[in-house]
């Protein structure tokens, strides 16, 4: 059988230069996991597809598709809530050439929308959760025209009927140490600075605002076996990217401190030229092992060190539960300044949350405002809430917020001010713009906070 993966970049209204810096892990992931299933394997990248849309061209576009899917059984389209318009209007485009085609949706958008996408899109089959063993049992379905109802994780319809699988089970370490690597040799080349690699999924925290679906089910691969991964993918496809940067997409990489500096001391000692992103939270820099971090940041290929903190205060923080404390931040702070290592550091904050005030705000702006002032660092980010699927979107009618999932079906959800006022019912567009000048403010004043 052969088979299309591809997922879209966001509308071309709504893209930025930072979405272009990365492939897909997922659809290069199940790529490779397909070809050793025996099938046919055609990827569309969203670098190729972004060519045609940014012509402002449904024409050039749509000849694109046409090409693509000219001789393939299964179309599979991985998909997040900031690209789904797209995704849906791929899928509405792909029937309307081919009739005949079978549609597989997967990512967190589908998995958390699913009834609503099989009910309003000519999509047959949803994927939730994990894909990696799910999709290859799909697909002998597909191929033998029976025992949909016996896949885990899937929502189907048949003749006009849905069906709704029981969920599928999380993968576990023993899964994830046969996973072949990802086949970046479809991956168009010399088009990605960055190469991003997984060495542990899911989280052990439960932000209300976070999208991801392994909330508190954090599993780490095995040192040895991630970083000898990482270094296969480095040899086998490193000449393929613009640079030899490498950026860990896991959402708790340094939660084991001794896992996290065998990783790192094993892929730079391989590679000495490399420069490595990584995500961390100040929590991980409590308490014994905090040497060992330390020691991991100092490696001179470390060169970012990116921290979500969302609010410049505690009650905040606590209710969107982070987990975190404004103490232990100005520890983690203090502790990297006093090793010379502010400068790799990188904070976000989040305004906006349902129930906050302009008061609200304006604490985490000013003290977001008071790093940069302590500490001569430029590299913090504030941005208003999105909504997406989260604990904060299942609540939302609690605080007034009178949306549906049919929203994220626009192209221009992002950016309609619609949209944003009715996702943030306790600000009118006098506060709005009165928040905005606090933050441009601080410009004036040498203190540049990014308000995106």
């Amino acid at each position: 059988m052969k088979l299309l993966l591809t997922t879209m970049p966001v509308h071309y209204t709504c893209d930025m230069i930072s979405m272009h810096t990365m492939p897909s892990t997922a659809i290069y992931l199940l790529a490779s996991i397909l070809r050793e299933h025996g099938d046919d394997v055609v990827v569309l990248d969203p670098f190729t597809i972004r060519k045609s849309l940014h012509q402002n061209s449904e024409k050039a576009f749509l000849d694109l598709i046409k090409v693509y899917i000219n001789d393939v059984d299964v179309v599979c389209i991985s998909s997040n809530t900031q690209n789904w318009s797209m995704a849906r209007y791929a899928a509405f485009k792909i029937c309307e050439i081919r009739k005949d085609i079978d549609i597989i949706l997967g990512g967190i958008h589908p998995t958390y929308f699913h009834e609503h996408i099989i009910k309003t899109t000519p999509v047959k089959y949803v994927i939730r959760g994990e894909g990696e063993k799910v999709l290859p049992q799909l697909i002998n379905s597909i191929k033998n025209k029976c025992g949909f109802e016996k896949i885990p994780g899937l929502t189907w319809k048949l003749k006009g009927n849905v069906f709704i699988n029981p969920n599928s089970t999380s993968l576990l370490q023993c899964d994830f140490s046969t996973l072949p690597l990802p086949a970046y040799d479809l991956m168009p080349s010399g088009v990605y600075r960055t190469l991003p690699v997984e060495t542990s999924r899911g989280c052990k925290f439960g932000c209300k605002f976070c999208s991801i679906p392994r909330k508190k089910d954090w599993v780490g691969f095995d040192a040895i076996w991630a970083s000898d991964r990482i270094n296969s993918i480095i040899n086998r496809y490193g000449h393929m990217f613009t640079k030899t940067e490498v950026f860990m997409t896991d959402d708790c990489f340094t939660a084991d401190a001794n896992r996290a500096e065998q990783i790192i001391e094993n892929i730079t000692s391989c590679n000495h030229e490399l420069s490595i992103a990584i995500e961390t939270r100040a929590t991980d820099l409590q308490g014994s092992t905090k040497n060992i971090l330390i020691r991991t940041f100092a490696k001179r290929q470390i060169v970012r060190l990116a921290t979500g903190v969302e609010c410049g205060y505690d009650e905040g923080l606590n209710r969107i539960k982070k987990g975190l404390t404004i103490s232990q931040l100005e520890y983690l702070l203090d502790l990297l300044a006093k090793n010379n290592l502010i400068h790799k550091s990188y904070y976000s904050f989040i305004i906006g949350f349902p129930w906050e005030t302009i008061d609200d705000c304006l604490r985490t702006i000013d003290y977001a405002a008071s790093i940069i002032k302590r500490y001569g660092m430029g590299i913090v980010n504030v941005n208003w809430l999105r909504l997406f699927p989260s604990n904060i979107w299942d609540e939302r009618r609690n605080y007034g917020i009178v949306i549906d999932e049919n929203v994220f079906d626009d192209h221009l959800y992002h950016t309609g001010k619609d949209y944003f006022y009715k996702a943030h019912p306790n600000f009118d567009e006098s506060a709005i713009r009165f928040i905005n000048k606090k933050i441009e403010a601080y410009g004036d004043l040498g203190i540049y906070l990014q308000n995106a």
